[in-house]
């Protein structure tokens, strides 16, 4: 089961940690990189992000931890040549499932691995939304563990037996570097769930013994059975091994064996290397060409040295940690234009936006000061109507109060005024406006009337 220590020691052979952060005023890490390099996988580099998220500052501590993890290469080994074994279709890439186990990026890929691995151990199928709590539970049911709960309810006799297993696996409250030891547990037992599954996976490759094998790329044998070993396995990352043997003491007489060994189908005690240390020593090709500058640097001329004899095998490995860093790289450089042209086209699509809106603010403006301009105009001509209406009725009022107030003419009077008007008499001057009705009075009393109709 996932052991609960965390180691955090790093090998002497550690090279020193790269510098992740980037400034605009510094160099690319590829102007440093030595001759090793060709000049135009050295432009190629030139053009990709000097820095990834994943290298910075920030995660470094634990992505140290998981990475000296030997459990943790394993998985990842495993998921590069054999997770067809769970039938886990997904494209996988180391680098951008630690940005997932570190929280960088949505762990999709990571879900997927545990609902493809609780399908092929338990046959249940995990939904995505309910993944935390069902990979908790289906990952108990697998192990044989039981809920605490299962305590309360429990006889003593049942009690105890509880008492001697493990204790329950909460698998969301433990550490990443824990978490991985238990995927590292369910990969196992995928492996031996069925041997012909995983034979019929194995033969899918050309040559299964040379590609799926792991050999170190040089050993060294030393004093008290300690053995030293470099590795680049499929993530190409170097990585530093070192075991002890047990030391093995063949009795030279046949009776000093049959006393050891007394009975013939008696086991023989556990003779497998004990592991010392496991380390990552280079993530990347720049880690990778700096460590091999050291080496370089420290064997000099001394061609029978362990760093000059290491530094001619890690050459040859060049070309492999350069293709799987390159690769990482120019993906990380995808993802960093297409994030730029969506936010380019979120910026046009907000642009053209706020023209649609501005075009529209100025076409209401125009229609609304129509409106007003027709409303003020309407307003004008009612209140000219209103106007001329008031004077037409206050013309009217007053007409109608002068005939009140006047008396109506007599009818001598205006007898009077139809004769004069017909006998062509001329009408006074003005001079003479104050005698006239002395002179009208005059000649009404001498002038007889004499009417011809019967109505006067």
């Amino acid at each position: 089961m996932p052991a609960r220590s965390k180691s955090k020691s790093k090998s002497k052979h550690q090279a020193p940690a790269a510098e992740h952060q980037s400034h605009p005023h510094q160099a690319h890490p590829a102007d440093n990189l030595s001759k090793l390099i060709d000049e135009d996988a050295r432009a190629q580099l030139q053009k990709t992000p000097p820095v990834l998220y994943i290298e910075q500052d920030q995660y470094l501590p634990e992505l140290t931890i998981i990475r000296n993890n030997p459990k943790y290469t394993f998985i990842v080994q495993w998921l590069y040549l054999l997770k067809h074994v769970i039938k886990l279709q997904d494209a996988f890439e180391v680098g951008n499932w630690e940005e997932e186990l570190v929280g960088i990026a949505t762990p999709v890929f990571f879900n997927n691995l545990k609902i493809k691995l609780i399908q092929h151990l338990n046959g249940y199928k995990m939904t995505p939304e309910l993944i935390r709590v069902e990979f908790t539970e289906q990952l108990n049911k697998i192990f044989g563990r039981r809920h605490p709960a299962d305590f309360e309810n429990a006889g003593s006799d049942e009690q105890d037996q509880l008492e001697e297993e493990d204790n329950y696996i909460d698998y969301e409250k433990l550490e990443l570097n824990e978490q991985l030891n238990v995927i590292y547990d369910l990969v196992q037992l995928a492996n031996y769930k069925s041997i012909d599954n995983l034979r019929k996976n194995v033969d899918k490759h050309e040559k299964p013994q040379e590609e799926m094998e792991l050999e170190p790329v040089f050993a060294v044998d030393g004093p008290n059975g300690i053995r030293e070993e470099w590795f680049v396995p499929e993530d190409g990352r170097l990585y530093y091994k070192k075991t002890q043997f047990q030391e093995m003491v063949i009795p030279k007489k046949r009776k000093e064996c049959n006393e050891k060994i007394q009975d013939p189908l008696t086991y023989f005690p556990d003779i497998a290397p004990m592991l010392l240390e496991w380390s990552c020593l280079t993530v990347g090709i720049y880690q990778f060409d700096e460590f091999l500058a050291d080496l370089k640097k420290k064997a000099g001329k001394k061609t029978a040295s362990q760093d000059y004899k290491l530094y001619g095998k890690l050459v040859h490995e060049y070309g492999k940690v350069l293709a799987q860093d390159m690769k990482k790289r120019k993906e990380a450089l995808a993802r960093k234009r297409q994030i730029e042209m969506q936010a380019r086209m979120a910026n046009r699509k907000r642009s053209s936006r706020l023209e649609a809106k501005e075009r529209q603010r100025q076409e209401e403006e125009e229609r609304r000061q129509e409106e007003e301009e027709r409303r003020r105009e309407q307003a004008a001509e009612l209140r000219l109507a209103k106007r001329q209406k008031m004077k037409e009725q206050m013309y009217q009022n007053a007409t109608a109060s002068s005939r009140s107030h006047s008396p109506a003419p007599s009818a001598s009077t205006s007898t009077s005024r139809k004769r004069s008007s017909r006998s062509g008499s001329a009408v006074p001057n003005s001079n003479h406006d104050t005698k006239r009705p002395k002179l009208e009075a005059a000649s009404l009393e001498d002038e007889t009337w004499n009417f011809d109709c019967s109505c006067a």
